[in-house]
C-alpha cells in the first residue's frame, strides 16, 4: 500500500503538468472514472499491481485499456509513469485516505489566473508562461483562457493580486500622442513650406513676365 505522503506526491506530480482549467476539469474527470474502472476491473488492475509481471507485460494491459476509453494525454502520461515504476497500488480506492479522495481536494486548492490572448498559443508557450508567472504568484493555479482579437498581440494577466498587460493595442495607445504630435508638425511644416513657395512664386512671377 502507498502512504498518504506518496499518494500526495503523485498528485503533485500530476496537477504540475496542468496549465489551464480546461485540462485540469478534463483530467479531474478522466481520473474519477478511469481509477474507479482501473481498480474493479479483475483483468486490470490485479496485473498492474501483480510484483511478477514484467513492465512490458503491464504497458500492454494498460495500453489496452486506453484504447477502450477517451483520456487526455496528461492523464495517459501520468498512467504510464505509474506502470513504469509500479506505483499503481497509489489508486486502490479501499485504501483511506484514497487516491481520489486526496485528488479531490487538491484540486479545490487550485485557483483561477484569468490569460487573456489575441488568438490561442501553443502548448510550450502556455506551459513558459505558467512557470514565468509562478515567480509572482505563491499559490497553485491554472489558467483560464480567454481569446479577444481586439488585442491585436500579447497578453493580459489577472489575478487576485496581481496584473499585467502587454499587448499591442495598449502599446499603441502609448504611442498615439506622439503620432499625432509628429503628424501635426509634418502637417504644419508642410504647410508653410506650400505658403513660402506661393509667396516665392509671386514675386517671381512679374519679373518673369517682363
Amino acid at each position: 500500500m502507498a502512504t498518504q505522503k506518496e499518494k500526495l506526491d503523485l498528485i503533485d506530480l500530476l496537477l504540475s503538468t496542468i496549465h489551464t482549467t480546461q485540462i485540469l476539469t478534463g483530467v479531474a474527470q478522466s481520473m474519477e472514472l478511469m481509477v474507479q474502472d482501473i481498480y474493479y476491473d479483475p483483468n486490470v488492475y490485479p496485473k498492474l499491481i501483480d510484483a511478477k509481471l514484467a513492465v512490458e507485460a503491464k504497458e500492454d494491459v494498460m495500453n489496452n485499456f486506453i484504447k477502450k476509453h477517451n483520456i487526455p494525454i496528461v492523464a495517459q502520461k501520468f498512467l504510464g509513469m505509474l506502470v513504469r515504476h509500479n506505483l499503481f497500488q497509489a489508486i486502490d480506492d479501499q485504501d483511506k485516505p484514497t487516491f481520489l479522495f486526496l485528488l479531490r481536494n487538491q484540486v479545490k486548492t487550485i485557483r483561477s489566473v484569468n490569460l487573456t490572448l489575441a488568438d490561442y498559443l501553443p502548448d510550450n508557450i502556455i506551459s513558459w508562461l505558467h512557470q514565468e508567472l509562478r515567480r509572482h504568484i505563491q499559490y497553485q493555479f491554472v489558467f483560464d483562457i480567454s481569446v479577444d482579437q481586439s488585442i491585436i498581440g500579447g497578453v493580459i494577466i489577472q489575478a487576485d493580486a496581481f496584473e499585467f498587460e502587454d499587448t499591442v493595442i495598449t502599446r499603441l495607445k502609448e504611442i498615439e500622442p506622439h503620432i499625432r504630435d509628429n503628424v501635426h508638425k509634418l502637417t504644419m511644416q508642410y504647410l508653410d513650406e506650400m505658403v513660402k513657395a506661393e509667396f516665392t512664386d509671386m514675386r517671381v512671377a512679374p519679373g518673369a513676365a517682363s
